[in-house]
């Protein structure tokens, strides 16, 4: 789950390729720049030399910008490993203290956060070749085990073993009847 020493010690450039890579070389694909922007990020926290960190923050700032403002919200804080694709722009959000494990998968409209208030620094953790659906959100200190599969619009609060798949019910539909103006739920279909 977490980057071995040897992968974070790769240079920023062949993450970046990585990268790049996993996201289907796509330079105009709005995931992979914010997944590049982060690493710039990470690399500016990590700098000892005082200048190269300055350097390095002002174009990560002005960048990061750039990718909030179309929807993706990555600090430099969250651990993310190899092989991660964020498949389309919007609504994306992470936790400061959040790790994705190598090859996860996330889609538009994804949350991965806080589960309260009392709790702000619990984040959750995700293994390895997760697939995290349109709209699901990800809350607290939780673990999604590897090669597990979050269905859409889940609201995930507790831990998932591997290889698992988590998804919502399937919605109710209901009808109103005009004389009582009551709403009952439709008779399944066939």
């Amino acid at each position: 789950m977490h980057q071995s020493r040897q992968e974070s010690d790769l240079g920023l450039w062949k993450q970046v390729q990585q990268d790049w890579a996993a996201n289907g070389r796509d330079w105009f694909s709005l995931g992979f720049r914010a997944i590049a922007v982060h690493r710039l990020g990470e690399r500016a926290e990590a700098s000892n030399n005082r200048l190269v960190r300055l350097f390095l923050w002002r174009i990560y700032w002005f960048l990061q910008r750039h990718c909030r403002n179309r929807g993706i919200e990555i600090p430099p804080s969250v651990k993310i490993g190899r092989d991660v694709k964020i498949h389309h722009q919007g609504g994306i959000v992470f936790h400061p203290a959040a790790v994705i494990g190598d090859g996860c998968r996330i889609r538009n409209g994804v949350t991965i956060g806080a589960g309260s208030t009392r709790r702000s620094r619990e984040a959750p953790r995700l293994g390895a070749n997760v697939d995290i659906g349109v709209g699901a959100a990800l809350l607290g200190d939780i673990t999604v085990g590897e090669g597990s599969r979050i269905g859409a619009n889940v609201v995930l609060t507790e831990s998932v073993p591997a290889d698992s798949v988590v998804v919502v019910e399937r919605p109710k539909i209901l009808l109103r009847d005009a004389a009582s103006g009551r709403y009952s739920e439709k008779p399944p279909t066939e």
